[in-house]
């Protein structure tokens, strides 16, 4: 969908393990603050909360495209996000289904 020349992932705060991250793509900007930890040739980022598009802005391709960004700016075979329980919106109290984003070979 994107080349990884349309993304950018800036760092903003750090506290510990807890990051905030501002992600611009060609559709607007993302904002995703959660807890990232490298384990070996892992990223995980767990209590992810992300603003900042509409619902369904991104879309699969968008979010592969995310991912694809990811795993080559941080050198990792893979990386898992898992969302934090959702205050509101579609399914309040549940967290969201969490993502893998494998390197291809």
């Amino acid at each position: 969908m994107w080349t990884s020349a349309q993304i950018t992932i800036t760092i903003e705060e750090v506290y510990g393990n807890t990051v905030l991250v501002r992600i611009a793509l060609p559709v607007g900007v993302l904002e995703v603050i959660g807890e990232a930890d490298f384990r070996g040739r892992e990223l995980r980022v767990t209590n992810a909360h992300i603003q900042g598009l509409s619902p369904g802005a991104l879309g699969r391709a968008g979010l592969n495209s995310l991912g694809r960004k990811i795993l080559e700016i941080y050198d990792v075979d893979v990386v898992h996000v898992a969302g934090a329980s959702r205050t509101t919106g579609r399914n309040p109290d549940r967290p969201p289904r969490p993502f893998r984003y494998p390197r291809r070979r």
